[in-house]
């Protein structure tokens, strides 16, 4: 009998603690207006940072733009290396030829064997109108082709390499990042800048 009614005891001490349990899991759930609560605020914050984040993805696809024109000015002093320390001659617009009967050949063409055969190196993340029909983000200055490297000449006039002009952007496709510039330009000497 003693032994009964231990059982039956124990069976009201467990229900007991079960009962503890449950209603100490209710004081740690949250209610819907408190998890409502909580989505409002971290919708808040993204819509508050949306606009940060946007304008960091676009200074670091301009950076990686910087880059890419630095891999083309490297490009183009391996091809002058192997061409009499000229610079190529090559289409500004491949779409629309200066003389359309004797075509000159594309950037890409002129120097996708010194960039180790990588495409993307001509590609502005930032640019998706020009890529698909040039071959290529990055306008070439003309009258450089088959000019010395280290005397570039507009018709006549000589240069200097930190002012000379290569490659830049065809379109105003960083504009929208901060304000900060247009385009990225690359100028003979190597370095790159934007405008």
């Amino acid at each position: 009998m003693n032994n009964r009614m231990n059982r039956g005891c124990s069976g009201l001490r467990s229900t007991a603690g079960l009962r503890k349990q449950a209603h100490r899991r209710a004081q740690r759930a949250f209610t819907l207006v408190e998890l409502l609560a909580v989505i409002a605020i971290i919708a808040m914050l993204a819509g508050l940072l949306s606009p940060v984040i946007r304008q960091a993805v676009g200074r670091a696809r301009s950076a990686q733009c910087t880059s890419q024109l630095r891999q083309l000015g490297h490009a183009i002093q391996l091809y002058a290396q192997e061409n009499n320390q000229k610079f190529p001659t090559v289409e500004p617009l491949p779409s629309l030829p200066v003389d359309p009967d004797h075509p000159l050949p594309s950037l890409h063409e002129a120097l996708l064997k010194y960039v180790q055969g990588d495409e993307m190196v001509f590609r502005c993340p930032r640019d998706a109108k020009r890529w698909p029909v040039e071959g290529a983000s990055y306008e070439w200055c003309y009258p450089y082709g088959d000019d010395l490297v280290d005397a570039p000449k507009v018709w006549i006039f000589n240069r200097p390499i930190e002012k000379a002009t290569l490659l830049w952007d065809y379109d105003n496709v960083h504009a929208d990042q901060g304000g900060t510039h247009t385009k990225n330009i690359l100028f003979a000497d190597g370095h790159v800048s934007g405008i």
